[in-house]
């Protein structure tokens, strides 16, 4: 017997199949079965542990929440498709790949091979508190039978419920249920409090909350999915061929379709429910495949930060490349940073004095697509290097001969080396290890003493969320120099030859860590006593990894043209593999991108991410979606792509950026009213390509898109030099696009320090699109300051913007600066 198993007992679940008796009002009635025995023994068994935690907090860093709003629950449904199951059944066929070399294409009316046979694990009454409201849910946890694979439902109560569900931020290394019912440590909570800066980002930690709160809030239910073991989640294991990377979207096709039939038996409803699928970064991948291999699945979909095809290793490699070139000199950076702030040069090659290699590396960088004005968080992107090694080994594993060719042939920097640097750089020191944390034989448990040791940070940051955790090792002594990346060769003791990456060093200890995607065999066999070389030699040769993985010109990743010579041949010898594609096929099963959407979509990218960098979406958009576009032409059809200004890949809030979650939450809203109602959303941004750079106008109603412009003056101009004491005027004026919003706040931040004030903007009352106001400050030391205001628009002129009503508010930033000297 199909049952729904709950607290109270087995409930029996209809037999149920999707028919149309009348296409405006969809209806079920009794068939076939949709749902197979849930039995419990399926059920595999499972601990969630601090490994939960950690894959938890991956999820911060690569991907913050979306959000959204209703559309009205008796808005009338687009044409009736079958809802689906996951379950097989005698009359719904198996969904097959549609020719060689594609992945499986998903429909509502086929049942994926694999993820066809749907258990429960737990169906638990929820009494829960969100953003402050009482709210009572169901909690839906379960699996598919014969795999790994997972997936939890977050239902609202009925009065809640307006026929649509939610999976948002779909991402290589989501898990199910952490979400909700996986207490973070409060260890954890207060560093990340520390890095929370304003009200903006204050919350969006607490994934409890967040995505439950917005689906419930946009009268949706909450799907989350996780193939767990199903799927690839290191280099050494995508590249072992015992995984179906397809199945990251396929998993979560199926639990879609589970959660429409679990829908329909908990309100019963007899509309087919809207879906909606997003994810960021890596997620970003996913849900573009969701969208060209899936129909009739989801209905609308929003992937911001957008990942690709070419991205692993170079968005993390050629970073490493441009920073150790520009760190040579302690000056050149904070003067490269000077010249892109407000009233600065804008040209560092003549006000920094660039010396040729400095010059050749900052043009490699910008043309490559890294943002001109992210610079500025050049210590942070350092201290982020480590995260390469996370995918550096597809490079070793797929491409075993290049850090021999970079360092012995011509044609690579290693061997030509045409400044000298490399040489200096390079480092190869031997050492002993004097001590060891304990080796860790399963990746559940994350231990204590390296939870809040050296390796803290690095594994808040990501470093460790894949693979075994780390170990500390104690050496005798560390060389000098910079060590990002290094290897530690195994010369003595049983892992003799094997070698592991280093992924934090604390020089006041002589300690380093390693785990993450290291080779496990390595580093769990090394014990005191055993020798080891520190070497940097691959860290160094995949740094320029890039100029040897020029992709065909016909594919337009215009980026690359820089290695192009005038007849269109590369100017560097080139790999016989392009590494980035296998990576891009293993995030999620399919080896392109094709532009066939089978749905509505809205891209979200940001002008400051230098993870994720913002070209890309103009790709897509232009080669994939319609090849005939120009930049700055207005696509017809099912796409629409929003640039956002000063916001990067985390959504973190200072001083140089602001928060993009509410611009994700209105994309949902604005998605939801474009498939339920037929409304268009705003149009996409205008904008300009210049040098590999995203260039948007000054105004807003010539940029376009739904993010208000703000154009901040001091004493007239973009810089004024004043005395102590001496007052400075300042003056802004906010724009908001037109029809897309209204001004409900402007907050000042006088000193450039992150933190704002309220401007006490009597205009800002969620009424007037465009809004100017002035303040007068006064400086009481010298120095350079960069002040700030900060504009928030929304879209109804909702001016609560407190944290509560952040949850849901859809509350849209941008920052205006201007530099003020003060002698």
């Amino acid at each position: 017997m199909d049952v729904r198993r709950t607290p109270q007992g087995d409930v029996p679940l209809p037999k149920l199949e999707w028919v149309v008796d009348n296409p405006k009002t969809n209806q079920f009635k009794d068939a076939t079965d949709v749902c197979t025995a849930m039995e419990p023994a399926r059920a595999p068994n499972r601990t969630l542990t601090r490994a939960s935690v950690r894959i938890l907090l991956a999820i911060v860093v690569f991907a913050l929440m979306a959000m959204c709003e209703p559309g009205r629950a008796d808005a009338q449904a687009p044409p009736a498709v079958p809802i689906g199951t996951a379950t097989a059944s005698a009359t719904q066929p198996t969904c097959t790949s549609p020719g060689p070399g594609k992945p499986i294409f998903i429909t509502a009316d086929c049942v994926d091979p694999r993820f066809n046979d749907p258990y429960i694990i737990e169906d638990t009454p929820v009494n829960a508190t969100v953003w402050g409201v009482p709210v009572p849910y169901t909690y839906i946890h379960g699996g598919f039978g014969g795999t790994d694979a997972t997936f939890s439902f977050y239902f609202p109560p009925a009065s809640m419920y307006q026929g649509r569900f939610f999976q948002m931020n779909v991402h290589q290394l989501r898990t199910t249920g952490d979400s909700a019912s996986i207490p973070i440590p409060p260890q954890v909570l207060d560093q990340i409090d520390k890095n929370t800066p304003s009200n903006q980002s204050a919350g969006l930690v607490f994934f409890q909350e967040n995505e439950i709160g917005y689906a419930f809030n946009t009268g949706g239910n909450l799907v989350e999915t996780s193939p767990n073991n199903e799927a690839p989640l290191t280099a050494r294991d995508a590249l072992s061929g015992k995984w179906d990377p397809s199945v990251q979207y396929r998993v979560a096709a199926a639990a879609a379709k589970f959660s429409r039939v679990m829908a329909a038996q908990i309100y019963g409803t007899n509309r087919r429910p809207f879906g909606y699928l997003s994810g960021g970064s890596g997620g970003s991948i996913i849900t573009i495949d969701s969208a060209e291999n899936t129909s009739g699945v989801w209905d609308g979909f929003v992937p911001y930060v957008m990942g690709e095809r070419d991205a692993i290793p170079t968005n993390l490699s050629a970073t490493l490349f441009g920073l150790r070139v520009l760190s040579e000199r302690p000056s050149t950076l904070p003067c490269i940073v000077d010249a892109f702030e407000p009233g600065g040069s804008g040209d560092p090659d003549t006000s920094c004095n660039l010396n040729p290699e400095e010059a050749e590396a900052l043009r490699e960088m910008t043309l490559l697509g890294v943002p001109e004005r992210a610079w500025f968080d050049w210590q942070a992107l350092k201290a982020n290097g480590g995260l390469l090694f996370l995918v550096a080994d597809y490079v070793p594993l797929m491409d075993p001969t290049y850090a021999n060719d970079f360092w012995t042939t011509p044609g690579y920097l290693g061997h030509d080396d045409p400044f000298g640097d490399l040489a200096r750089a390079r480092i190869q020191y031997d050492t002993t290890v004097l001590a060891v944390t304990p080796a860790s034989p399963e990746p559940a448990e994350f231990p204590a003493d390296v939870l809040f040791g050296p390796a803290y940070n690095a594994w808040e940051g990501g470093q460790y969320i894949i693979g075994l955790p780390p170990r500390v090792f104690t050496l005798d002594s560390l060389p000098p120099g910079d060590l990002t990346g290094a290897d530690v060769i195994i010369t003595s003791g049983p892992g003799n030859g094997k070698s592991f990456h280093m992924m934090v060093v604390d020089r006041s200890t002589n300690t380093i860590t390693a785990g993450g995607d290291s080779d496990p065999e390595a580093f769990q066999s090394l014990e005191p006593g055993d020798t080891v070389r520190i070497d940097n030699s691959l860290a160094l040769a995949l740094q320029t990894y890039h100029r040897h993985q020029v992709p065909p010109a016909a594919e337009h990743e215009y980026v690359w043209n820089q290695f192009l010579d005038s007849q269109g041949e590369p100017i560097y010898p080139q790999r016989n593999v392009l590494v980035g594609r296998t990576a891009f096929y293993n995030a999620a099963g399919a080896y392109d991108y094709t532009g066939e959407i089978q749905g509505k979509m809205l891209v979200v990218n940001n002008l400051l991410d230098s993870d994720a960098y913002p070209w890309p979406a103009d790709w897509y958009r232009r080669f994939k979606i319609d090849p005939a576009l120009q930049p700055g032409e207005e696509e017809s059809g099912n796409f629409r792509l929003w640039f956002i200004d000063n916001a990067n890949h985390t959504s973190r809030v200072d001083a140089h950026r602001v928060s993009y979650v509410g611009v994700l939450e209105q994309a949902f809203r604005d998605v939801s009213a474009w498939v339920e109602k037929g409304v268009p959303p705003p149009t996409s941004t205008n904008y300009k390509v210049v040098d590999d750079q995203i260039v948007l106008p000054p105004t807003a109603a010539e940029r376009g898109g739904i993010q208000p412009v703000v154009d901040l003056t001091a004493d007239g101009g973009v810089t004024t030099h004043v005395a102590i004491g001496e007052p400075v005027e300042f003056t802004a004026t906010i724009q908001v696009p037109p029809g897309t919003g209204k001004v409900v706040n402007a907050e000042w931040d006088f000193n450039g320090t992150g933190d704002f004030q309220s401007a006490n903007c009597a205009q800002c009352n969620g009424t007037q699109e465009n809004v100017t106001l002035s303040a007068t400050h006064t400086y009481s030391q010298a120095g350079t300051f960069f002040a700030g205001l900060r504009a928030t628009s929304q879209r109804d002129g909702d001016t609560d913007t407190s944290l509560n009503q952040v949850a849901s508010g859809a509350f849209i930033y941008n920052l205006g600066r201007v530099r003020v000297v003060v002698q």
